[in-house]
C-alpha cells in the first residue's frame, strides 16, 4: 500500500511537473499521495471493525474534515499550504504515515481474528 500511494503520487507529480513547468506540483502531489495513504491506514482496521457501509461514513467525515482544513487555511493568511512550508508539512505527513501504518496493521489483524465467518 505504501508503495503503491507513493508511486502513484510520484507518477502523478511528475507528469504534473512537467505539464505546469513547477516542482512545487511535484512537491504538492507528493504530498496529496502521503495523506491518501493515511486515510487508508484509518479506514482499513474501521471496515473490519465496523463494516462497509459504516467505514464510508467515517471516510465522509474524514474528507470532509480535510476539505474544511485545507480551505480554512487557504482563506486565511496562512502559509503552511505554500510552498516556504511545503517541505516541513511533507515531512510531518510522511512521519505520520509511518506511525500510522503499523498501528493500522496491528488493529487490522487483531480485529479480522476476532471475527466469526
Amino acid at each position: 500500500m505504501l508503495v503503491f500511494g507513493l508511486g502513484s503520487a510520484a507518477v502523478l507529480g511528475i507528469i504534473t511537473a512537467i505539464l505546469t513547468g513547477s516542482a512545487l506540483s511535484f512537491a504538492l502531489a507528493m504530498r496529496s499521495g502521503i495523506l491518501g495513504i493515511c486515510f487508508q491506514c484509518v479506514l482499513l482496521p474501521l471496515y473490519y471493525k465496523l463494516g462497509f457501509q459504516r467505514a464510508k461514513f467515517v471516510y465522509m467525515l474524514l474528507c470532509a474534515l480535510i476539505g474544511g482544513v485545507t480551505g480554512f487555511l487557504s482563506g486565511s493568511d496562512s502559509t503552511w499550504l505554500t510552498s516556504l512550508h511545503l517541505s516541513a508539512t511533507l515531512w510531518i505527513c510522511s512521519i505520520v504515515c509511518l506511525v500510522l501504518l503499523p498501528v493500522s496493521m496491528r488493529f487490522s489483524v487483531q480485529w479480522m481474528a476476532e471475527k466469526e465467518y
